[in-house]
């Protein structure tokens, strides 16, 4: 199945100047074009942009992309890249957790000394009130 920019990019959920700076930078695949000079998009083609898509939304940068690419590309040759690649994501996703853990356990220490201020005020303005006299039994 033949798509254009347009086509390519509904369906994959990538906006069209994005599509051609990857093609620009290497990541995609330069794409054939018509006979009036449009480009032309295949099946591939998308499944190519799906998988570099994901990729950028697990931080992975343009250039370990391109590696990926390659080792795919040449399937017979020694994982090392490959796992060395793997492993440098998974230990920056791990510090990337521990951050996230250490900002969730401050906001929340935060968030309870808030609330133990707000309580303070409210005994300190519910104590003020009683000693004002201003709810009074007999007034009712």
């Amino acid at each position: 199945m033949s798509l254009s920019i347009g086509q390519l990019s509904k369906k994959a959920d990538v906006p069209i100047d994005t599509i051609r700076y990857y093609e620009k930078v290497g990541v995609l695949d330069r794409i054939q074009r018509s006979e009036n000079n449009y480009r032309i998009y295949t099946d591939q083609t998308l499944a190519d942009l799906l998988f570099i898509k994901h990729c950028r939304e697990l931080d992975i940068s343009l250039n370990d992309i391109k590696t990926l690419k390659q080792m795919k590309a040449q399937p017979k040759q020694a994982c090392t890249e490959v796992d060395n690649l793997v492993n440098k994501y998974l230990i920056e996703v791990s510090e990337k957790i521990e951050r996230l853990l250490l900002l969730k356990e401050t906001m929340i220490i935060k968030m309870l000394n808030y609330l133990h201020q707000i309580h303070n005020v409210q005994l300190m303005f519910l104590k003020l009130i009683w000693k004002l006299n201003i709810f009074s039994y007999n007034k009712l």
